[in-house]
């Protein structure tokens, strides 16, 4: 066992612990297969396994429970396999080589595998804990989650028994998903002839690049701009009013990316050159102020090239410039379900010239209707058929139609309402999930995807007792590297009821980085002083509930600061009792450093601030910041 196998809950570390040491990259799943089935033959459970690989595990109800619906617990088995440039390691053999620090779990330049890892560990905790009172369970692990759903689209027959499942792959805390989109791929090939480039021409080349892009699910409805359309309305409009002729076109890649980039080469008669160039600087100042607020940063470049050898045939360039123009992209629809849900949309994704005569563009519909999927495909397919293109489709995955009246959604929120003492943000997904294959060969299944409730801490410090947290999961996450790290202890000096403990602080936060927590849990706070680039949040670090109020019970949080600052932190805490209304108690704080030397004196929470570089030693090593 790893260090982190000491963690609380103990139950759930030490399943994830013996997780990371079993090789699971996607479509090689085989040994992580072996220990699950291991797993159900050590603990005595029902276990049976499809034809590819999928593995269910059950466990009877407890008793007085046998009459309770039967939950369905899922996860999938694989992860991503990405390591540093500089680390050697084999995701077929080696173990994952996690480690702890500032108080999360890491991995050592490689990937940690917490999708779905923390999930596949959560369940299993479950179906072991001789504390947990539950109606019959069923936990479900599929393969291939990552690269192709293998697992959701052949889940064998008569793998599930119940009619509840709790998907439990997302990463979002404080999340209850109730609805994804399903989707389809069109590819649209155009056969074409290249002939001879026409003389007395000059030929340029245009890029439209530095935009946001993004997921063709997650953020179409940001307004994102796609470079492939923007290239095809410069195209179309030189093609109107100075004989443009086509030789190239490339952009995007990715299928489910909106595209940053494209380019296109072409030429016009030498004789237009002036009045084109005249005309692309008006057409460019208008897509700058067209494009100010959604894409700061975007570019469209102009450069003369040499003369070219050849073009597109001039029916083949009106076909594939007019369909690119026409074909539908970005919102189609929004949810009449779900407030401020996208319902259905498409995707422009990439347009290539393939060699051979041939031009394919690719595009991606989505949509949480079935029937509204079907027909976005239909209009994609329809501009493409037009312009004489040989269009097929991908098998394309289905939806999940959200129901926010669901009775598991219900139980599922006010569990989380008795747990944290803060409401469940409801959402569903403009993107591909597990659960909503599962639908298909299990039309009356009920589905809910939640985040795991976590707090992460470290061993405690030589001389003080390990404080109880709550039956929770874990986080890792990327750091901008410029992070300090404090751990603050709290120690009730005054009792109040048992109850729901809510700790709160409050430090600079930057966001210059990638890996931006997510604004939804941070509440505004106005602080005085700091440039633009930093923003002010009261985060917070940990809900326990259930925690000692009597005098002297301590526990500790780990606060996040930036490196140098000597901004006062201020912190308050919140104690719910059992019985209802809000009482405060009166506490104290000492923040010391990461090594547990103590800082200045004890200050009383809410009114009082404390200085993180009091007396404390400065922790400089990386970590998620906040």
């Amino acid at each position: 066992m790893s260090e982190i196998a000491g963690l609380e809950p103990r139950l759930v570390w030490e399943q994830f612990d013996a997780i990371t040491q079993v090789p699971r990259p996607s479509k090689k799943e085989g040994r992580i297969i072996d220990f699950l089935v291991a797993f159900a033959k050590e603990h005595q459970l029902e276990y049976k396994k499809d034809g590819v690989g999928n593995v269910v595990i059950r466990k009877p109800a407890t008793p007085g429970f046998e009459e309770r619906p039967a939950v369905i617990l899922q996860s999938h088995m694989d992860m991503v396999c990405e390591k540093n440039s500089d680390v050697e390691f084999d995701f077929d053999n080696d173990p994952i080589r996690a480690y702890i620090a500032d108080g999360w779990v890491r991995a050592e330049g490689t990937t940690l595998g917490a999708d779905c890892g923390i999930g596949m560990a959560a369940a299993l905790a479950v179906l072991i804990d001789p504390q947990a009172q539950h109606g019959p369970l069923e936990a479900l692990f599929t393969v291939d989650e990552e690269t192709g759903l293998t697992g959701a689209f052949e889940l064998g027959e008569g793998m599930l028994q119940g009619k509840y499942l709790l998907n439990l792959d997302s990463e979002d805390e404080g999340e209850l998903f109730i609805g994804c989109a399903g989707g389809i791929d069109t590819i649209a090939t155009f056969t074409c002839s290249m002939e001879e480039a026409p003389k007395n021409y000059s030929f340029f080349r245009v890029d439209v690049s530095d935009l946001l892009g993004g997921h063709s699910g997650d953020d179409i409805d940001k307004g994102r701009v796609n470079s492939n359309k923007t290239v095809a309305r410069l195209l179309w409009g030189g093609m109107q009013s100075c004989e443009l002729r086509l030789s190239y076109f490339s952009g995007g890649n990715l299928r489910n990316a909106i595209p940053r980039e494209a380019y296109a080469i072409f030429g016009v008669p030498t004789r237009l050159k002036k009045d084109f160039e005249k005309r692309y600087e008006l057409f460019a100042a208008d897509l700058e102020a067209e494009f100010r607020l959604r894409e700061p940063n975007f570019r469209i470049t102009l450069n003369e090239m040499p003369q070219v050898a050849e073009v597109l045939d001039a029916r083949s360039q009106f076909a594939l410039i007019y369909s690119l123009v026409g074909v539908p992209n970005g919102v189609v629809a929004m949810s009449a379900a779900v407030p401020g849900l996208v319902e259905t949309s498409t995707n422009l994704a990439s347009v290539k010239f393939a060699g051979e005569n041939k031009i394919v563009v690719t595009s991606s519909q989505r949509s949480s209707v079935e029937s509204a999927k079907t027909y976005v495909m239909q209009m994609v397919e329809s501009v493409f058929a037009l312009a004489g293109a040989d269009v097929v489709h991908s098998d394309g995955y289905p939806g999940w139609t959200p129901d926010p009246q669901s009775r598991l959604l219900a139980v599922t929120a006010d569990a989380y309402r008795r747990l944290f003492g803060t409401e469940p943000k409801v959402r569903a997904i403009h993107a591909g999930l597990e659960c909503g294959l599962f639908l298909e060969k299990y039309p009356d299944l009920e589905r809910c995807r939640s985040g795991l409730r976590c707090v992460a801490f470290t061993r405690p410090t030589s001389g003080s007792k390990s404080p109880p947290f709550p039956s929770s999961g874990s986080c890792s996450t990327k750091c901008c590297g410029r992070c300090s790290r404090r751990r603050l202890e709290f120690r009730v000096l005054q009792g109040a009821a048992p109850g729901f403990f809510r700790i709160f602080a409050c430090s600079v936060k930057s966001f210059s980085y990638a890996e931006k927590p997510p604004l939804s849990s941070l509440c505004p706070l106005r602080m005085p002083g700091g440039g633009p680039d930093f923003r002010r949040r009261i985060l917070p670090f940990c809900r326990v509930r259930g925690a000692p109020a009597h005098a002297g019970a301590r526990f500790g949080a780990v606060l996040s600061r930036r490196a140098g600052g000597s901004r006062p932190v201020r912190f308050r805490l919140g104690v719910h009792p059992a019985a209802g209304g809000f009482a405060a108690a009166r506490t104290a704080v000492r923040c010391g450093g990461r090594h547990g030397r103590r800082g200045a004196g004890a200050v009383p929470l809410f009114s009082g601030a404390a200085r993180t570089g009091s007396r404390g030693t400065r922790g400089t090593g990386p970590g998620h910041d906040g």
